[in-house]
């Protein structure tokens, strides 16, 4: 294979090869199309407070590139971040990374130098030739399979089950979260000899149903649950349940203002936003409804919006400074008969959002860049 044309798994795995990288740690790998971040954030914090030194790297980030890497909940400093890329570009040569892959390269680096005995990685999108896939899990976790990134993994769950597929190993512990895999995913596990158990037919949402409600979906929390029964230290439901109880993962069903409420989440396709749609009629206000959206010009915006038709009384429409965003236009045309406004500036956005009255509901979501845009500006 030429250089020119490796994906971002055989570029990560041929850079770590020349910097001589050696399992270290425990691995596990979560993919899906949603309920990666949670999942991921959820399986950190259990594993912390049970005794292991964790290392996570998730993506996008909100606010700071460094939210990506975080060792035990400390986000990695600059100095860290420094040295890792130094290493990395010490042995680049003329191999080109892309943003994604750096990061990734950069979390291996940092966490094997801190020592970890546990590394949480997620997928950026796919499996298969993600990045994260150049380095050999132990456990993997496949949350939800839905239609997503198309234009990449295949226009149908098949085809995208597959893709998330890559990730699983020979004799691998491997644990899905959708009730309904496409046989693409449980033929390939069959294939290739991974271990894999499946909601509905292995384990199910009465198992954990002692557990108190979190603001992450059930079914993430059951996949988290099943994967934990499967780690050689006896599993502790007490720690289960007080991580439950206290797991706050930003931008994700986070409330972060009262009277009003504002509420964001960085649902971006038509799957995670059937669950914040089914989080507003199971916590109704007396007031209104107010939506601020954007997303990116190649997720199916319609689709987004009319899962949550009849739930929002007015849209604020933000046109994102960035060629992959989508325009205005492009919002527009996905919200026919509704009502909605546009915003050019996030200030502007905020200083109208002011006067709403207490009783209302603010729900900030779509893009990640969105989220944390809104963030931003909120916490000024």
């Amino acid at each position: 294979m030429q250089i020119g044309v490796l994906s971002g798994r055989d570029l990560c795995a041929l850079i770590l090869q020349r910097l001589g990288y050696q399992p270290f740690c425990q691995i596990i790998s979560v993919a899906g199309t949603n309920g990666k971040g949670t999942s991921c954030h959820l399986l950190a914090e259990y594993l912390q407070k049970t005794g292991h030194h964790v290392g996570l790297f998730t993506s996008p980030h909100l606010l700071e590139f460094n939210e990506r890497i975080v060792i035990d909940g400390r986000k990695v400093t600059e100095e860290e971040l420094a040295l890792a890329r130094a290493k990395i570009r010490a042995v680049q040569g003329d191999l080109e990374l892309g943003y994604f892959q750096e990061a990734f390269l950069a979390a291996i680096l940092i966490f094997q130098s801190a020592k970890v005995d546990v590394m949480i990685l997620e997928v950026g999108i796919g499996g298969r030739l993600d990045a994260v896939n150049s380095v050999d899990a132990d456990y993997a976790l496949i949350t939800t399979i839905a239609l997503d990134h198309t234009e990449l993994l295949g226009p149908d769950r098949e085809s995208i089950g597959l893709e998330k597929a890559g990730i699983l190993r020979a004799h691998q512990q491997a644990v899905c979260g959708d009730i309904a895999p496409p046989h693409s995913l449980c033929d390939y596990a069959k294939r290739v000899g991974a271990r894999l158990l499946i909601r509905g037919r292995d384990f199910d949402l009465s198992q954990i149903s002692a557990y108190p409600e979190a603001h992450i979906p059930r079914q993430n929390v059951l996949a988290v649950w099943q994967l934990l029964q499967l780690w050689p230290q006896p599993f502790d439901g007490g720690v289960f349940a007080k991580c439950l109880q206290h797991l706050h993962v930003p931008g994700r069903m986070q409330l972060i203002g009262t009277e009003p409420d504002i509420l964001i989440d960085v649902a971006h396709n038509p799957h995670a936003a059937g669950y914040l749609a089914d989080y507003l009629r199971a916590h109704p206000v007396s007031g209104k409804n107010f939506a601020v959206f954007s997303a990116l010009k190649e997720k199916d915006i319609a689709a987004v919006c009319k899962v949550l038709h009849g739930l929002i009384d007015h849209w604020f429409l933000v046109e994102l400074d960035s060629p992959r965003a989508a325009s205005f236009g492009q919002l527009h045309q996905a919200l026919t008969g509704e009502i909605y406004t546009d915003f050019a500036s996030m200030i502007a956005l905020n200083q109208t959002l002011k006067k709403v009255k207490k009783t209302d509901r603010v729900i900030v979501f779509g893009s990640f860049v969105l989220v944390g845009l809104f963030l931003e500006c909120h916490n000024q």
